[in-house]
């Protein structure tokens, strides 16, 4: 059976038209709706994902209540994504569920999956790794490679990340951010 059959074909014409067109439609009500009901993703009320994110597969995608995904994140949701509420994702992170076995004599792919919990917040272009729990009220540094879970409530920076401080645990706040054109 060819790699490329029209089932096939017909999901990678569904990832081009995701992150190609949908993406940068300036419209939250727009993208958020193709996101649901064609996508599949689990978004919940008042979540927001901002122009020029990229997806890799359909399914496999949770956004909570009031959580905002910036512009230009490169979301590897094929292992699976889950995104509690109110959690802020600064522009350009890349969250990657996929890697290979590098010592595998076939160099097979895995998937696993990305958790982040309620009243987190990854700064500018942080990256984080299949297989990783970032737990409630975690603040990551921007720029850091989060390779490893985190305990509630810290600060990690750097690359690898490391725990660098404990956070207040009273958090009440909503992070909802809409732009016009975001």
């Amino acid at each position: 059976m060819s790699r490329y059959n029209i089932r096939n074909m017909l999901g990678e014409i569904r990832i081009f038209i995701t992150n190609y067109l949908i993406a940068y439609i300036p419209s939250h009500h727009i993208r958020l709706w193709y996101y649901r009901n064609i996508m599949k993703f689990k978004i919940a009320h008042g979540a927001s994902i901002h122009i020029g994110c990229k997806f890799l597969c359909a399914q496999h995608f949770e956004l909570g209540e009031t959580s905002t995904i910036n512009q230009n994140c490169y979301i590897d949701n094929r292992g699976g994504i889950s995104i509690g509420a109110n959690v802020n994702i600064a522009s350009r992170c890349a969250l990657i569920t996929a890697d290979h076995l590098i010592d595998s004599p076939s160099f097979e792919g895995r998937n696993r999956p990305i958790t982040i919990k309620d009243y987190s917040f990854l700064g500018y272009g942080v990256t984080v790794l299949g297989g990783v729990l970032i737990e409630n009220g975690c603040v990551i540094g921007a720029n850091s490679l989060v390779h490893k879970s985190t305990v509630p409530y810290h600060l990690y920076a750097g690359n690898p990340a490391k725990k660098l401080k404990a956070r207040n645990q009273d958090l009440n706040y909503t992070t909802t951010y809409r732009r016009l054109f975001h």
